[in-house]
């Protein structure tokens, strides 16, 4: 378990996700370029929650596998940045090839939502 008020990766940063890791966040955050969050590719290891309305951005070729829960959050996507999992906010801002596929794997991290 993680509590962060901000976070941000950028430029090919990676975080690997062995066992479930849950992200609890109060800012916002921004993933760029080629950063990974979850290089693990198994998107029932990571969820990110945020009950802040800061934005949640995903940008350049950015990919995350894993559950985003920001109900009050503005999620901005653009470029080539794709989420694989799940991603939930108060409204969305989407541009580019920005994609979000639905994971099934995510469906056992229920328990871990607020």
């Amino acid at each position: 378990v993680y509590y962060f008020t901000s976070f941000t990766m950028s430029s090919k940063a990676q975080l690997s996700c062995n066992g479930v890791v849950r992200i609890y966040l109060n800012g916002p955050m921004s993933l760029s370029a080629d950063a990974v969050l979850n290089s693990s590719a198994d998107a029932s290891k990571l969820i990110v929650v945020s009950k802040s309305s800061s934005t949640i951005a995903f940008s350049g070729k950015a990919k995350v596998w894993g559950a985003v829960y920001a109900p009050n959050a503005k999620i901005s996507g653009s470029g080539q940045a794709v989420v694989q999992g799940g991603l939930v906010g108060n409204e969305a801002d989407l541009s580019g090839q920005f994609k979000i596929i639905r994971d099934p794997q995510v469906n056992q991290l229920s328990g871990f939502v607020p």
